[in-house]
């Protein structure tokens, strides 16, 4: 087994940072760090459906959609067993709960897309989401693609930044006057 990632500061010899703001880097690396140990990603199964679903809806209400924006996010975010059998979905799963999920399928266009992925609230910014990204990467290069499709939410759209996403443009929202972002994920 590999000895685990440390920051710089703290390899054998290295002295400490003096430069305030480090304990900051290193407050982050360590939630980083702890999600990396604690999250196991699997494929999900029919029985997830439900769980999965209310996961997606109390994610997407997290940014602060009206009720009628939600009742709309709603039906399309509700996956049943029999549309999860068309589509490749992985939970993220910590201490048996299920924290995060994503879902990959071909669009219209033949090509795949980034469907959804929503982490639980309360487990935001621990690094999830990206280690469900990297996973869909991964999947994505195993099934022979090149690239990944995403229609983000616009809340989401720093984050598929950082990670590499290409934004390509905007598109109409299924919300009657709303634009989201239309993203290209290199999978290569």
């Amino acid at each position: 087994m590999a000895p685990p990632l440390r920051p710089r500061a703290e390899q054998p010899g290295q002295p400490a940072p003096s430069v305030g703001g480090v304990a900051h880097l290193r407050s982050n690396f360590e939630i980083w760090e702890r999600a990396m140990t604690e999250i196991h990603i699997r494929k999900a199964i029919g029985g997830d459906a439900e769980t999965i679903t209310e996961l997606a809806i109390r994610s997407k209400s997290h940014w602060g959609y009206s009720e009628p924006q939600m009742a709309t996010f709603r039906s399309e975010l509700t996956l049943t067993p029999e549309l999860m059998e068309s589509r490749s979905v992985f939970v993220a799963e910590s201490e048996r709960a299920i924290v995060g999920y994503y879902s990959l399928c071909l669009n219209e266009h033949g090509n795949l897309e980034l469907e959804h992925m929503f982490v639980e609230p309360s487990q935001m910014r621990r690094g999830i989401g990206t280690l469900l990204f990297e996973h869909a990467r991964r999947v994505a290069i195993e099934l022979g693609f090149t690239q990944m499709d995403i229609q983000s939410d616009p809340n989401a759209r720093q984050f598929y930044l950082k990670l590499g996403a290409a934004l390509v443009k905007e598109i109409p929202s299924s919300i009657p006057g709303r634009t989201i972002p239309f993203f290209v994920a290199d999978c290569s």
